[in-house]
């Protein structure tokens, strides 16, 4: 699930959006989904992890994602 984005020129982030990444429990109860970052934020140029963690009404937890958010720079200048 990792991605590769490019920002426009001259721009220092990017807005980057994923699907949400889904996750299933044994009780079939519902399970709660939360990321350190949230889909539609703006990330740096670099490369950012996004972890995911999903738990259940129980307090059971378990990491269920981890990708990485790549954002490369373009230059505002063409050279000719």
């Amino acid at each position: 699930m990792s991605q590769t984005h490019t920002t426009e020129p001259g721009k220092p982030t990017r807005l980057v959006e994923w699907e949400s990444p889904v996750a299933t429990d044994n009780s079939r109860d519902n399970v709660t989904i939360t990321c350190d970052r949230e889909s539609g934020s703006n990330f740096v140029i670099g490369q950012t992890a996004v972890t995911c963690i999903a738990s259940d009404a129980y307090g059971n937890s378990n990491s269920c994602s981890i990708f990485y958010v790549d954002v490369r720079g373009t230059s505002a200048y063409n050279l000719y």
